[in-house]
C-alpha cells in the first residue's frame, strides 16, 4: 500500500500538470505516436498526385487513353469526339457520362504527362482493388478487364 499511493499521486500530478499546460496554450499532442502516424499518412495522401490514387479500372483506362491523345499536343475536336465515342463504346456510358469522365481525366492530367508514364505505379491501386473484388465479379467477360489486361501487357513491354 505504501508503494501504490506515491505512484498514484505521481500519475495524478502528471495528469493535472498536463491539463494545466494544455489550458495555458502549450500543445503536447505531438508526443502521441498514434496521432503522429495518422497525421503523416494524411499528409502523404494530401500531397500525393491524385493520378496514382485512382482505383477504378475504367478511370485509369480513360486516363491512359486521354494521355496518349494529349502526348502529341493539344487535343483537337476530332480527337475528343473519337475518345468520347470509345468511352461510350467500350465502357457502355451515356454521352453525358462519357463527357464527364473525359473532363475529369483531363483535369487530372492537366499539363503533367510525366505522371502517366509510370504505368506500374498507375495500375497499383487498380490491381489491389481488382484482386479484392475479383471474388464477387466475373471479370473475364468484362470489356474493362480486357482493356486493363492490354494495358498491363503494354506496361511489361516498356
Amino acid at each position: 500500500m505504501h508503494i501504490i499511493l506515491p505512484v498514484l499521486g505521481a500519475v495524478i500530478t502528471i495528469l493535472i500538470l498536463l491539463n494545466r499546460l494544455e489550458s495555458n496554450g502549450i500543445d503536447i499532442g505531438w508526443l502521441n505516436p498514434f496521432a503522429w502516424k495518422r497525421r503523416r499518412e494524411w499528409a502523404k495522401k494530401y500531397h500525393a498526385n491524385p493520378v496514382y490514387s485512382l482505383d477504378n479500372p475504367m478511370q485509369v483506362t480513360a486516363l491512359v487513353m486521354a494521355a496518349l491523345a494529349k502526348s502529341e499536343g493539344e487535343i483537337s475536336a476530332e480527337q475528343k469526339k473519337e475518345i468520347l465515342g470509345k468511352y461510350q463504346e467500350v465502357f457502355h456510358l451515356s454521352e453525358k457520362a462519357a463527357g464527364d469522365l473525359f473532363s475529369s481525366v483531363i483535369f487530372l492530367i492537366k499539363d503533367d504527362l510525366l505522371a502517366v508514364q509510370n504505368v506500374e505505379k498507375l495500375l497499383g491501386q487498380v490491381e489491389t482493388s481488382l484482386l479484392l473484388s475479383k471474388r464477387r465479379l466475373q471479370f473475364h467477360s468484362s470489356s474493362i478487364f480486357l482493356v486493363w489486361r492490354a494495358l498491363r501487357i503494354l506496361s511489361r513491354k516498356m
